[in-house]
């Protein structure tokens, strides 16, 4: 009778220890969130995503906060990773040849213990005319050379930032222009009287 008794209790234990387990598994699961998005080509540079502007794959973006990750897009841009609670900023740090830079490529995300953050976008916006063999990072380009768009003019690899030394210029012209005329207009004016 004694070894029914010590079966008895044991199955009882065992019982008793699996169904801990179980109920315990999804509290477990629900402890982290999940953070979700896609990179697409914004074939129009709008910032809206619009039919036929696709994800893009091969995209880096590095997810920071409490622990740091780094994800890659897949086939169709899309990306998606799993992070216990708490305040994460999801950067673009890398993107393909034949596509600029981008530019406040980063998002600040709250994920909640067992929910999702699913709608981030980010937009990156592809070169005119890929002669650019590298790939880009956020804040510098790994390219020297240049990149020239249907138009005929050339544009610096960066993304079509133009130099300090053209714009001082420019504006030069502009104010000699307009010093022009107002000497015009007062010479015009001594004319009339």
């Amino acid at each position: 009778m004694k070894r029914t008794s010590v079966k008895r209790l044991g199955l009882l234990v065992m019982l008793a220890l699996v169904a801990a387990l179980v109920t315990a598994v999804p509290v477990l699961a629900q402890s982290t969130g999940t953070v979700s998005g896609v990179v697409y080509s914004d074939t129009n540079g709008n910032g809206v995503r619009e039919a036929g502007e696709n994800g893009v794959q091969g995209v880096q973006l590095t997810i920071s906060g409490a622990t740091s990750q780094t994800v890659t897009t897949a086939a169709d841009g899309s990306f998606s990773v799993s992070l216990a609670p708490g305040t994460y900023t999801v950067e673009v740090t890398l993107v393909p040849a034949g596509f600029f830079p981008i530019e406040n490529g980063s998002s600040q995300v709250t994920v909640n213990a067992g929910g999702s953050v699913s709608n981030i976008e980010f937009s990156i916006v592809p070169r005119p005319s890929a002669q650019a063999g590298t790939t880009s990072t956020q804040g510098t380009t790994q390219t020297t050379d240049q990149t020239t768009n249907t138009a005929g003019e050339v544009l610096p690899a960066s993304g079509g930032i133009v130099s300090g030394p053209v714009i001082v210029g420019g504006l030069a012209l502009v104010l000699v222009l307009g010093i022009g005329l107002v000497i015009a207009g007062q010479r015009r004016s001594r004319g009339d009287s």
